[in-house]
């Protein structure tokens, strides 16, 4: 979630870093009559300058989990909490007076249609445009407040991807923007804090949620004259200037908005893309705070979900059996425990007995209590999750343990994840 940082004094000793074996072979001179005035050097996305004795830092810490390379997948909370551990280690630094001046912080969500409808549609936020910018041949669309800049743009076009990935960003100028939203974030240590994610992923769906779409699908043709009208109106940038409005006028400007909406809900065709895009910032901001809402009576089950292993303990025993039937197979089928009675009590000692009026016999549950055994763990545990659609302003949250986290894995690479 963390990507940018920018610390213009960072608490550290210069001698000790300019030596510092990690560093010492690619620092660049910046001399003057021979007298050394600065150095630089770039470490994995990282720059680290020297000027007299003061030392910064800048650069996304997300391009340094990947080796400088790129920064289009996740970066969890770990992973953010592993970093800066490591840099810590490394250099020497001292992470509760490194004081940070700029912190930027975003999603890359995957979405189900190219990201160019969504970004052919801005039109503003909260009065102010949205401009195309163009930086070191990365295209993207920006709106600049007076404390953070709102950058939103096609992260899979940057770095050549075929997955069509969003990124939506705050760049926050002034730190003073965070202790507004009640996040306690000013020093490196503070990025240690977990309970500050969940607080950056709701500032994050707030802030797209405030941001006026058009939409492409709307035919004119279809509008009344009342209704074209607003529509055009709406769809004008200009429209949305609050400067030197008067209070009667901001009225009648969220009258127009309300209306534009509606006009937009009426005769849209298709899907509700910024809808869409809205639900998986929210979901991805929980995927990479590592947390989870869950209704309240069902925070014990979940805690406690019986989560096994995915490859069987009993494959070690009956693997044998299992070999011998078709290949691919993975469980003991209801034809082999038939031809061997044996298992059938081995099997189903612990498990509750097939008591229903039907005609399958006990070996047919058998099987498909081994089937389920598996299944389960991570078929309840996910439709807990999903159950109670989260919401990053609830402050009930429940941490998934690493066998939980195995388990909901089994949908990577699927329609069916949680983690999109």
């Amino acid at each position: 979630m963390i990507d940018y940082i920018k610390i213009l004094n960072l608490a550290v000793s210069s001698t000790d870093l300019e030596n510092n074996k990690y560093l010492q072979d690619g620092w660049i001179i910046g001399s003057k009559n021979g007298e050394v005035l600065t150095q630089q050097t770039n470490y994995f996305g990282l720059t680290f300058s020297i000027k007299n004795t003061n030392v910064r830092l800048t650069g996304s810490i997300h391009k340094y989990e990947n080796n400088g390379l790129h920064n289009h997948n996740d970066f969890t909370k770990t992973q953010v909490h592993e970093v800066i551990n490591e840099l810590s280690k490394k250099f020497e630094i001292d992470l509760q007076n490194s004081r940070l001046n700029n912190l930027e912080f975003g999603v890359n969500v995957v979405l189900p249609f190219e990201p160019k409808i969504l970004l052919n549609s801005l039109i503003t936020h909260k009065g102010e445009p949205f401009t195309r910018e163009i930086e070191e041949g990365k295209i993207y669309y920006q709106c600049k407040r007076s404390q953070f800049i709102i950058k939103i743009y096609d992260k899979g076009l940057q770095y050549h991807q075929v997955a069509n990935i969003l990124r939506f960003e705050l760049k926050v100028l002034k730190m003073q923007f965070f202790k507004t939203k009640g996040i306690e974030v000013s020093v490196l240590a503070d990025l240690l804090n977990d309970g500050i994610y969940a607080k950056f992923g709701g500032v994050l769906k707030a802030y797209f949620d405030e941001i006026l779409f058009d939409e492409e699908s709307i035919n004119l043709k279809d509008l009344n004259a009342t209704e074209r009208d607003i529509y055009l109106r709406g769809q004008n940038p200009k429209t949305w200037i609050t400067d030197n409005r008067t209070a009667n006028q901001q009225k009648e400007l969220q009258r127009l908005k309300e209306s534009f909406l509606k006009v937009l809900d009426k005769y849209r065709t298709g899907e509700n893309f910024v809808k869409i895009v809205s639900d998986r910032i929210e979901f991805k901001c929980f995927v990479l705070s590592e947390i989870y809402q869950v209704s309240e009576e069902e925070i014990t089950t979940v805690k406690k979900a019986n989560v096994r292993d995915l490859h069987f303990k009993y494959n070690v025993s009956f693997g044998h059996l299992i070999n011998q039937q078709r290949r691919g197979s993975k469980f003991l089928s209801e034809k082999t425990i038939e031809q061997n009675p044996e298992l059938i009590n081995e099997l189903s000692a612990t498990r509750r007995k097939n008591k229903r009026r039907t005609t399958k016999n006990e070996s047919y549950f058998v099987s498909h209590n081994l089937r389920n055994d598996e299944s389960n763990p991570r078929n309840n545990l996910r439709r807990k999750i999903l159950k109670n659609k989260p919401s990053l302003f609830t402050i009930d949250f429940v941490v998934l343990n690493e066998d939980q986290k195995k388990v909901l894995s089994f949908w990577s690479e699927t329609g069916f994840s949680i983690f999109q």
